[in-house]
C-alpha cells in the first residue's frame, strides 16, 4: 500500500495551525486554537517580512495574510518535517528572554516527536551545522489540549536574525498527528493562575543571584554567585556597598550559593554563608589551582558589614565544579541545616555504593549547632563526618524548608537528565543516589515498580531508610530549585502553609497543597500516582509561569511571597485588590 506524508500549515491572523496527516484514508485532524492574544509577537505572523518557510517539495500559498503550506512525499524513513519563521529578536525589556508557547500536540497513530527550535539567522553564519543552533527544546505530546509552556532562552538569542522552526519528527510508517500553535511571544510579565494574584517587580539588575534571606520589612541580603557578593536590598533599592566581598571559585554550580539569618536575643544578627572559597574570584584551570573548599561561616552582621567569620564546616569541592547544594535553613530547633551533592561523582556508602569506602562529607544534608558541633544525639553514626549527617544519598539540591506547621523537613532534588523530585526528608532519610532516582532503579527503570518496596540493594547506614519521592518529574528538562511554604494568610487561607516550588528551565512556579497528616501532597488526576509524566498533567500545580530561572523563593516580613531569578530579578507576589 501507498501512503502518503502530508504536513499542512494554515496561518490566518493571530493563529497558527499546523498538521501531519499520513495515508489519505485517515482524514484531516486539525486541532482548533482559540484566538490569539499575543503579548511582544516575535513578529507579525502574516506579513511578507516574516513568512513562515516551507521544507521538502512544497505549495505555498498567501493571500490575504493568510498562508498556507502544504508538505506532499511518499518518505517512509524519518523525516524531519518542519516549517520555520525568519524574523528578528530584539533585546526584551524584561530579563531573562522568556518563550511563552500555548499548543496542542496530538499523535493518533504511528510515532511521532515535537520540538521547536531557534537558529542564528545571521549572515556570518553560513553553514547549516549545529553551531547555528541557540536554543531547542522538545515539546510534549498534549493529546490534543492546549496546553501554556514557557522556556527561559539564552541571551544569545537577542539582537539577530533568528529562525523560528516547528518540527514533527516521524520515525517512518503510518502516522497521523498534529501540531497547532496559538500564543507565540517573548517576555511577557510572568503569569499567575489565579486572578488575584499579581506579580511586581521588586528589583532588575543583579548578577546571577543564588540565594535571599530577610532582615526586616522591605529589608533583604542577596547573594551574587559569582561576584562572591552579599547584597542589600532596602525597600527595593540596592545598597551601593556590599555588606561582604570574599574570593569565590564560580565555574558551573560553584560560587556564593547559600546565605540564612538568624536573629539573637542579644548581640547581632548572625548570617550563616555557604560558598565555594578560593584564592581569588573565578576558576583558573591554566593555574590548575584546586577550590580550598565549599565551606559553611557564620558572620556577625554589625553597621552594614558582615564581620567576625566563624568557620562552622568544610566540604569537599573536588573534583570539579557541579553538585554542590549549598542551600541554608534554620530549623525549629534552632539548628543550621545545608545540603551537598555528590560534587561530580564521589561514589561512598553515602551514594549507597556496596563495600564501597566510608563517606567522605559528599550526598548529604547536614544538621549543626550554630557553632559547628554535632547534634545529640547523632542519627547516622558517631564519626565524623557522619555525626552531622541528618540525611544521605542526595545527587544534588537547591532547595530545602521546613513545614511551619509539622517542623517536617523537606527538599527538591535533580535527577540525571530526567527524574527530578520533591522529598519529605525524615531524620535518617536515604535519598537512594545512585541506585535510585524518582522512582526507578538507575540501571532497570521500571514504572511504577518502586525501589522502595525492594530495597536490598541499597545502603542503609545507622538508622538510614529509604523511602520514595513524594513527587516525581519523569522527563527532562525541569530543574526544580527553590521550595517555601506559605506561612501567610495574605492570599487567603486557602494558600496558608500551603508548598510553593519553582524550577530553573521552564521558569514555573508550582503549588502544592498538602494532607491533612502533612506527610504527603494532595494530588489528583494524572497526579495521583505522584509522578509527573508530561507538561499536560502538571496543568493543575502550575502557580505561576514565565519567570526565568528560579533560584529563591521567600516569604516576607509582610507576608507576600518572593522569587528570585538568576537573570537578576526579585519578583513580589501580591493580591490584585
Amino acid at each position: 500500500m501507498h501512503y502518503l506524508n502530508i504536513v499542512i500549515l494554515t496561518i490566518i491572523p493571530f493563529f497558527v495551525s499546523l498538521s501531519l496527516i499520513l495515508g489519505s484514508h485517515l482524514g484531516l485532524f486539525v486541532v482548533q486554537a482559540q484566538p490569539l492574544n499575543a503579548t511582544e509577537l516575535l513578529g507579525n505572523l502574516t506579513d511578507g517580512n516574516h513568512d513562515w518557510q516551507p521544507w521538502f517539495e512544497t505549495n505555498v500559498t498567501q493571500t490575504n495574510g493568510n498562508l498556507t503550506i502544504s508538505l506532499i512525499n511518499d518518505h517512509t524513513q524519518k523525516l524531519f518535517n518542519r516549517a520555520f519563521l525568519q524574523t528578528q529578536l530584539n533585546t526584551s525589556t524584561i530579563a531573562p528572554p522568556v518563550l511563552t508557547l500555548d499548543y496542542a500536540s496530538q499523535s493518533v497513530s504511528g510515532n511521532a516527536t515535537f520540538m521547536a527550535e531557534i537558529r542564528d539567522n545571521s549572515s556570518e553564519v553560513t553553514d547549516n551545522s549545529s553551531s547555528k543552533i541557540l536554543w531547542s527544546e522538545f515539546l510534549n505530546e498534549t493529546s490534543g489540549k492546549l496546553v501554556n509552556n514557557a522556556f527561559t532562552l539564552p541571551s544569545n538569542v537577542l539582537n539577530k536574525p533568528i529562525e523560528f522552526r516547528l518540527y514533527i519528527i516521524t520515525e517512518g510508517g503510518p502516522s497521523h498527528s498534529s501540531l497547532s500553535l496559538k500564543n507565540l511571544y517573548i517576555n511577557a510579565e510572568p503569569k499567575i493562575a489565579d486572578p488575584n494574584i499579581k506579580v511586581e517587580v521588586l528589583y532588575k539588575g543583579l548578577k546571577f543571584p543564588t540565594s535571599m534571606a530577610f532582615l526586616g520589612r522591605d529589608d533583604l541580603l542577596v547573594l551574587e554567585k559569582n561576584e562572591g557578593v552579599v547584597k542589600r536590598v532596602l525597600n527595593g533599592v540596592i545598597q551601593n556597598e556590599s555588606l561582604l566581598d570574599v574570593p569565590v571559585a564560580n565555574g558551573s554550580e560553584r560560587g556564593m550559593l547559600g546565605i540564612a539569618v538568624k536573629k539573637t536575643n542579644i548581640g547581632p544578627v548572625h548570617v550563616f554563608l555557604y560558598f565555594t572559597e578560593f584564592v581569588k574570584d573565578g576558576d583558573d584551570p591554566f593555574e590548575k589551582k584546586i577550590p580550598s573548599a565549599n565551606r559553611l561561616y557564620r558572620y556577625d552582621l554589625v553597621d552594614d558589614k558582615l564581620v567576625n567569620p566563624k568557620l562552622l564546616h568544610d566540604l569537599p569541592s573536588e573534583p570539579c565544579c557541579v553538585h554542590n547544594g549549598g542551600k541554608i535553613a534554620i530549623g525549629p530547633d534552632n539548628n543550621v541545616y545545608t545540603v551537598i551533592g555528590d560534587v561530580n561523582g564521589h561514589r561512598t556508602t553515602a551514594q549507597n555504593v556496596n563495600n564501597g569506602i566510608s563517606p567522605d562529607g559528599t550526598s548529604a544534608i547536614y544538621r549543626i549547632t550554630q557553632d559547628g558541633k554535632a547534634v545529640l544525639p547523632t542519627i547516622l553514626g558517631d564519626n565524623k563526618p557522619l555525626n552531622m549527617y541528618y540525611a544521605y544519598g542526595i545527587r544534588n539540591s537547591f532547595g530545602m524548608d521546613f513545614d511551619p506547621v509539622t517542623g517536617n523537613l523537606w527538599d527538591t532534588e535533580n535527577g540525571y537528565l530526567i527524574d527530578d523530585e520533591i522529598n519529605l526528608v525524615e531524620p535518617g532519610f536515604n535519598s537512594g543516589w545512585v541506585k535510585v532516582q524518582g522512582i526507578w532503579n538507575t540501571t532497570y527503570r521500571t514504572h511504577p515498580n518502586s525501589l522502595g518496596k525492594n530495597e536490598t540493594s541499597l545502603v542503609d547506614i545507622g538508622k538510614g531508610k529509604y523511602s520514595d519521592p513524594e513527587f516525581t518529574w519523569s522527563y527532562s528538562g525541569v530543574g526544580p530549585t527553590a521550595v517555601k511554604f506559605f506561612n501567610s494568610t495574605k492570599f487567603g487561607k486557602q494558600y496558608e502553609n500551603d508548598m510553593f516550588v519553582g524550577d530553573y528551565h521552564k521558569g514555573n512556579l508550582y503549588h502544592f497543597d498538602l494532607s491533612k497528616e502533612r506527610n504527603k501532597l494532595m494530588l489528583d488526576g494524572p497526579l495521583r500516582d505522584m509522578v509527573a509524566d508530561n507538561i499536560t498533567e502538571l496543568q493543575k500545580v502550575i502557580f505561576g509561569q514565565g519567570f526565568g530561572g528560579i533560584t529563591d523563593i521567600q516569604v516576607g516580613l509582610d507576608g507576600f511571597l518572593y522569587v528570585l531569578t538568576y537573570q537578576g530579578t526579585i519578583f513580589r507576589l501580591v493580591p490584585t485588590t
